[in-house]
C-alpha cells in the first residue's frame, strides 16, 4: 500500500504539472519557492562563513592562540629556558617572545603614530602561517639586521614609502610611570600585507634586537605569544602556563583579545540566520497554499479513494507524500546549484566582471567617450582580492532538513483537512 500511496502522490504531483490555470502556477510558484530558499541562503551563509573563517585565520596568523602580558612591570623576562619550558607543555608549537613599544614614524614633517613590534629575525623562516599571512608586495622580508624595518603596505602606501629609504622612527622607553622618547634611523627592508588593515595600517616590524638596543630590554619581552595545536582546546594549557611561569602575568585567549569583533560576527551570523529562515517560510506559504488548492481540486478523486476502502490516514499519507517528493526535489537542486555557484563564485565574478566591461566598452565606443575598467569588487574599497567562502557539509544538511521539517509541518494541515473529508460531502459538492 506504502508503494501504491507514492504513486497516487506522485501522479498528483505530475498532474499538477500539466494542469492549467492557478493550481499550475501555484505549484511552479512553490517548485521555485524551495529552491531558492535553499540555494540563496546555502550561497550567503557560506560567503559570510569564508569572510569570518578568513578573519579569523589572518587574526591568528598574527597575533597566536594565547598571548601572556606582565602585570606588574612594562616587560617580563623571556630566555630560551623558559621558551623551553613553555613549549614543552602538551599542545603548544611555539613560544615567541616580542616587544611592543607605541611609537612615531616622521614624514615630510608630520609624524603617524604606529605599533613598532620586534620579532625574532628568523621567524618568517621559522613560521609558515607567518609567511602565508605577511605577504610581501615589495622588497624582501629580511629583518635580520639591526635597525631593518618591514612596513605594512597601506602605510608604506598612503606616505608613499619606497624601499631602501631611511625611516626615522621615536620609540617610547618606559621607566615605570615615566616615559622616554627614543629617536633612531631605520632602513625600509620591504612592504607586507596581512589583509587585515588595521595590521597594514597601523604595525611596523622590525629586529627585536633593535628594540632591545634602543629601549634597555636585553632579554627581556612586552609579550609572549604561543600558538597550539588545537585552538579549541586551552583550558589545560592555560593552567599549565601559571605553573610554569613565575611573574604575575595577564594570560589572553584568542577569542578574549578578539572578544569584541567575534560577538559581533557571531549577532551577525544569528541575524543572517533569522532572514535565511523568514525567505524559507515565504517557501513554505507557496507550499501551504498549492497544497490547498491540490485538496480541493482534487475532492472528487478523495471521495473515490474513500469508496474504494482508503482510510483517513492513508489519504493523509498521500498528500504528504506528493508535499515532501516536492520539497525533496527542488531543495535538492537548489541546494545543488547554490554550491556549484559557491565553488565556481571566483570564475562567475570573472565572468560578470568581463560581461560588464565589455558593455561599458561598447557603449563608451558609441558615445565617443574614454573608458575605465569597472570591477565589481574593487579591491581599493573592500581589501580583498578575491571572496573567501567556507562550504561546509553542516551548512548543507542543516538547510534541507530545516527545509524539509518546516515544509512538512505547512503540508500536514490541507493533507489532515483532506484525510477529514466524508464521502458524502464530496458528493454534495460534486
Amino acid at each position: 500500500m506504502l508503494k501504491l500511496e507514492i504513486w497516487i502522490a506522485l501522479r498528483y504531483l505530475l498532474g499538477q504539472q500539466k494542469a492549467k490555470g492557478l493550481l499550475s502556477t501555484l505549484s511552479l510558484f512553490s517548485f521555485l519557492g524551495v529552491f531558492l530558499s535553499c540555494m540563496v541562503p546555502l550561497v550567503v551563509l557560506s560567503i559570510m562563513g569564508g569572510f569570518q573563517k578568513d578573519i579569523k585565520e589572518r587574526i591568528l596568523s598574527v597575533n597566536g592562540h594565547i598571548a601572556i602580558y606582565p602585570i606588574q612591570n612594562r616587560d617580563m623576562l623571556f630566555d630560551e629556558a623558559l621558551k623551553g619550558k613553555l613549549e614543552s607543555i602538551p599542545g603548544v608549537l611555539s613560544a615567541e617572545g616580542i616587544i611592543e613599544s607605541q611609537g612615531l614614524i616622521e614624514t615630510f614633517g608630520e609624524y603617524k603614530s604606529v605599533l613598532i613590534r620586534g620579532v625574532e629575525p628568523n621567524l618568517f623562516q621559522n613560521d609558515a602561517g607567518l609567511r602565508k599571512a605577511f605577504q610581501i608586495m615589495s622588497g624582501t622580508r629580511d629583518i635580520s639586521r639591526p635597525y631593518y624595518v618591514l612596513l605594512g603596505n597601506e602605510l608604506k602606501e598612503t606616505y608613499a614609502f619606497e624601499v631602501g629609504r631611511r625611516l626615522s622612527v621615536i620609540a617610547i622607553k618606559q621607566f615605570g610611570r615615566l616615559a622616554e622618547p627614543k629617536r633612531f634611523d631605520m632602513q625600509i627592508q620591504g612592504s607586507y600585507k596581512t589583509g587585515y588593515l588595521d595590521y597594514d595600517k597601523n604595525i611596523v616590524i622590525t629586529s627585536k634586537r633593535t628594540l632591545e638596543r634602543e629601549l634597555g630590554m636585553q632579554g627581556r619581552v612586552t609579550k609572549i605569544i604561543l600558538r597550539v595545536k588545537n585552538q579549541w582546546m586551552l583550558k589545560g594549557v592555560l593552567e599549565e602556563i601559571h605553573q610554569t611561569l613565575k611573574e604575575p602575568n595577564l594570560t589572553l585567549t584568542w577569542q578574549e583579545e578578539n572578544e569584541p569583533l567575534f560577538k559581533a560576527l557571531n549577532i551577525e551570523r544569528l541575524m543572517m540566520w533569522f532572514v535565511m529562515l523568514i525567505i524559507v517560510c515565504v517557501a513554505v506559504f507557496n507550499v501551504a497554499s498549492s497544497q490547498a488548492l491540490l485538496v480541493v481540486d482534487k475532492k472528487q478523486e478523495i471521495g473515490v479513494l474513500k469508496t474504494l476502502g482508503y482510510t483517513p490516514a492513508m489519504i493523509l499519507r498521500i498528500f504528504l507524500y506528493e508535499a515532501l517528493i516536492l520539497t525533496v526535489i527542488s531543495s535538492t537542486l537548489g541546494l545543488f546549484v547554490g554550491a556549484m555557484i559557491v565553488n565556481f563564485l571566483g570564475k562567475i565574478i570573472s565572468a560578470l566582471d568581463f560581461l560588464i566591461n565589455s558593455f561599458y566598452v561598447v557603449l563608451a565606443y558609441f558615445n565617443g567617450e574614454s573608458y575605465s575598467h569597472v570591477s565589481i569588487i574593487p579591491s581599493s574599497v573592500y581589501y580583498i582580492d578575491a571572496i573567501p567562502t567556507d562550504l561546509s557539509m553542516s551548512k548543507i544538511l542543516g538547510l534541507f532538513l530545516s527545509t524539509l521539517i518546516v515544509c512538512f509541518i505547512s503540508g500536514f494541515v490541507p493533507a489532515y483537512n483532506a484525510s477529514k473529508r466524508g464521502i458524502i460531502e464530496v458528493m454534495r459538492q460534486r
